[in-house]
């Protein structure tokens, strides 16, 4: 089930099973199931945090498409991107435009312009001009890299 609240001077916030979206002006398409924003928005599920000034979420596949200046935290990892697609239930991120991905610890660097990533297997591929990877002192560059931190 979605619900949506808000009340003046205060975002609206649209919740399902994947978390709450909040957003100054959020639009919602009760046939298509679709919600979008262009004022700036933030998706909050499990210790994640997304924020991008514009985004298109489907309910039915639980996609989230982001675009400009997405930032996406967790006590783990943060994402820095211009777009991406995002699925909260399984964690799982699309890259589409030039995205830099760095663990808390700083152990890991991922810059790459395409690519997937399972940020709760922390597993994927990547693509680009060319992708890099820093893993401790190791580096990787290549026009296309898999990577299973497992």
């Amino acid at each position: 089930a979605v619900t949506a609240t808000g009340r003046p001077g205060l975002p609206v916030t649209l919740k399902d099973r994947t978390g709450e979206l909040e957003a100054p002006v959020l639009r919602y398409d009760t046939e298509a199931r679709v919600a979008t924003y262009s004022s700036g928005g933030t998706l909050k599920r499990e210790g994640r945090t997304v924020r991008s000034r514009s985004g298109r979420y489907e309910v039915e596949s639980g996609w989230l498409q982001l675009g400009g200046a997405v930032k996406m935290t967790s006590t783990d990892e943060t994402v820095t991107s211009d777009s991406l697609l995002y699925r909260a239930s399984d964690g799982t991120v699309r890259f589409l435009a030039p995205t830099r991905v760095v663990t808390a610890d700083g152990r890991f660097d991922l810059t790459c312009s395409r690519g997937m990533w399972g940020l709760d297997r922390e597993a994927g591929w990547f693509g680009g001009a060319p992708a890099r990877l820093r893993r401790d002192a190791e580096v990787l560059e290549a026009d296309s890299v898999a990577h299973d931190a497992r």
